[in-house]
Parts: C-alpha cells; sequence; structure tokens
C-alpha cells in the first residue's frame, strides 16, 4: 500500500515549477513583451479628400500641402514626443512646416509653429518634433495635422516616430506623399 505522499510526489515540483514561472513572467516576461509590442504602438491613416483614410497623399511640387493624421493605438501608453518628416533626399523631399489641425474648428492648438510654442521644434534632418505628454489608449483615435513645403517630384515616405514611455516606437503601417510633377 502507497503513501499519499508517495502516491503524489509530482504535487510538490509542479507547484514550484507554476511559482517559479510566475515569478519569471511578473519580474521579467511581461516588461520584455510590452517593450517588444511598443516598438509599434499604434496604426496611423492619412486623412484624405471627404474625410476618408488613405495611405498615399498626392501634392503638386513647389507648394504648401496639408497633411492630416489620425493614430489609432493598439495599446496604451504615454507620449512623450512625436516626429513627424519625409525620408528622401535632404534637398528634394518635403518640409513641414508647422502644426496645423484641420480638426480643430477654433482654438490655439489648431496652428502652431516653432516660433509660437516652445515645445515645437524643426531638427536639423527637417523633423517637425512635439514635445508633449499624451496618454493615448485604444479605441480612441488621436488627431495630427501639419503644413508641409513640397519641393522635387517623388514619391517620399512618411516617417512618424514616437518617444514613449517604453522606448521608441513607429506606427505598424507605412504611408507616402506623392509629389506630382504636373
Amino acid at each position: 500500500m502507497t503513501t499519499p505522499a508517495e502516491q503524489f510526489w509530482w504535487l510538490g515540483p509542479s507547484v514550484a515549477g507554476i511559482a517559479a514561472c510566475l515569478v519569471l513572467w511578473f519580474n521579467w516576461g511581461q516588461h520584455k513583451v510590452r517593450n517588444l509590442r511598443m516598438l509599434k504602438p499604434c496604426r496611423v491613416d492619412l486623412v484624405g479628400p471627404g474625410n476618408t483614410k488613405v495611405r498615399e497623399l498626392h501634392a503638386p511640387p513647389n507648394a504648401e500641402f496639408s497633411v492630416q493624421l489620425r493614430v489609432w493605438p493598439v495599446l496604451k501608453y504615454q507620449q512623450h514626443t512625436i516626429a513627424f518628416g519625409f525620408i528622401g533626399h535632404p534637398d528634394k523631399k518635403p518640409v513641414p512646416l508647422k502644426a496645423v489641425n484641420e480638426f480643430i474648428k477654433i482654438g490655439k492648438r489648431r496652428e502652431q509653429s516653432p516660433e509660437t510654442n516652445e515645445n515645437h521644434m524643426l531638427d536639423i534632418h527637417d523633423h517637425y518634433q512635439i514635445r508633449e505628454d499624451r496618454h493615448l489608449s485604444p479605441p480612441n483615435n488621436y488627431t495630427y495635422g501639419f503644413l508641409v513645403r513640397t519641393r522635387e517630384p517623388g514619391t517620399y515616405p512618411i516617417l512618424l516616430e514616437m518617444i514613449t514611455d517604453s522606448g521608441e516606437g513607429r506606427p505598424r503601417n507605412s504611408l507616402w506623399l506623392t509629389v506630382d510633377p504636373r
């Protein structure tokens, strides 16, 4: 006849293994998973004609053009800085001039620039940066808008980077501005 200790010998090591896994998960695992997810914390849509979602906008060369963005977070995070710009040759790519949020009808936040707001700046790579702490959470969307001066014709990927509470992140999807030679 076997004793209960002999019959349930596996119970002690199983409970110890589960406890070790939980300690590892809560101390290191969940933070690593969050940091990986925060590399792409949101989805971004361009606002096209008629308030439609688009992935690419078209603009004429050597003109000022409005680019409106909707940011859809996929998890909850705190954003400290957002950078907006274009990838391409420095002398040919479009340059953001100021923040103009067309979703705001009347208000101080409708139009801001580095000259009027100390938290707005244009860096040496011609990327427009806005420093502000903002809590983002799904399913809400958040809007940004920029006045851009186009230069040479071409297709320019839009660069959007966020500095968050878990490091730098970029959107899950890619966006473009095509400057048409019309």
